[in-house]
């Protein structure tokens, strides 16, 4: 387990406990992780700036001394930003290694259709909840390709 999963699941445990509580976001905010956007978040969502590099488009995360931590991108059309947000969610949030975070199932909301995409190997616990809440699930092919390089002290 993940320093970021002990901490949820003690939060978990004991939902009064506010000091588990206090743990967890203190580990999530550990990461001090920046990716480059298009424009300054609006409070409710972000648009990661994306360049294109022979096909693909890639997305770069800096650490907070303004030194180039990770490079991902992937093909796809329109599964790209989903495909991109799980490496760096689950580099950044979870603390993975960059295959783990790799491996991570996609799943993919295209607007205005609606349905939700997901890859085969989603956990069932979550794609029931999303069908339990009234979401059409729809299984997918994988969503993407990602190629990743995670730059940790200065080795990649």
């Amino acid at each position: 387990m993940t320093p970021i999963d002990i901490a949820f699941s003690e939060m978990e445990a004991n939902e009064s406990n506010d000091n588990a509580r206090l743990r967890f976001y203190e580990r999530l905010i550990d990461c001090e992780l920046f990716m480059l956007l298009e424009a300054e978040s609006d409070g409710q969502s972000i648009k990661p700036d994306l360049f294109e590099v022979e096909n693909e488009q890639v997305a770069l995360v800096f650490d907070k001394e303004d030194r180039l931590s990770l490079i991902t991108g992937s093909p796809g059309g329109s599964y790209i930003p989903a495909a991109i947000l799980r490496v760096v969610s689950g580099v950044i949030d979870f603390d993975l290694s960059i295959g783990d975070a790799t491996m991570l199932p996609r799943v993919h909301k295209d607007w205005p259709y609606s349905g939700i995409d997901y890859e085969k190997t989603l956990s069932s616990d979550i794609l029931y909840n999303l069908n339990r809440i009234g979401h059409k699930t729809e299984p997918n092919k994988t969503m993407g390709s990602t190629q990743s390089i995670h730059i940790v002290n200065g080795v990649n």
